[in-house]
């Protein structure tokens, strides 16, 4: 199928390609009304558009797929489509638009107990807080995601948020405690 082509390119990074398989598949999801089909078409070109750093037309993308998994009450996709447009705006530090989403795709995924999820929107939080250098509160955020990634397995998590803990307290003047948790992870 065009969206497996699609994902293939996605892979391989070879990002425009992708996008013209991801927008064959949604023309034939949207003559067979597949709602469903949509929005994971329009996530996925969502990505795309983010990883080529094209972040307005990614959030375009994101908003629609969000739109639909939101008639759908698909919440997983709902938090996706949120954590998604969160880390957009972080990245263009659009930081209250960043909190409002991210809070929203930590409540649901609180909501489904997916502890894998959930530590992505903790480490979100997280990185958020950190570049508003509210260093505590990046350490407590990053603290809660190290703890369930560590107890469920989570390797990359558990780097992602000890990077989180180092970097904020390097900034706190703690070094030597960022340096034990830089180590931890390296």
């Amino acid at each position: 199928s065009y969206l497996n082509i699609g994902n293939v390119y996605n892979l391989l990074s070879n990002f425009q390609k992708a996008i013209e398989y991801y927008k064959k598949s949604l023309h034939i999801d949207n003559q067979l009304n597949n709602l469903r089909g949509k929005a994971f078409c329009l996530n996925n070109l969502g990505t795309c558009y983010k990883k080529m750093d094209q972040l307005d037309e990614a959030i375009k993308y994101y908003t629609q797929s969000l739109e639909i998994n939101e008639k759908l009450k698909n919440l997983p996709a709902q938090a996706d489509n949120l954590s998604n447009l969160g880390v957009i705006y972080t990245s263009k530090k659009e930081y209250t638009k960043s909190a409002e989403y991210l809070q929203k795709a930590l409540q649901i995924r609180e909501k489904l107990n997916s502890p894998d999820y959930l530590c992505i929107s903790l480490i979100n939080l997280g990185d958020l807080n950190y570049q508003q250098k509210n260093f505590d509160e990046a350490i407590e955020l990053a603290n809660k995601a190290y703890h369930l990634a560590k107890n469920k397995g989570f390797k990359f998590h558990i780097q992602k948020s000890l990077e989180i803990l180092s970097k904020s307290y390097y900034q706190k003047n703690n070094g030597l405690k960022a340096y034990d948790l830089l180590n931890e992870f390296t």
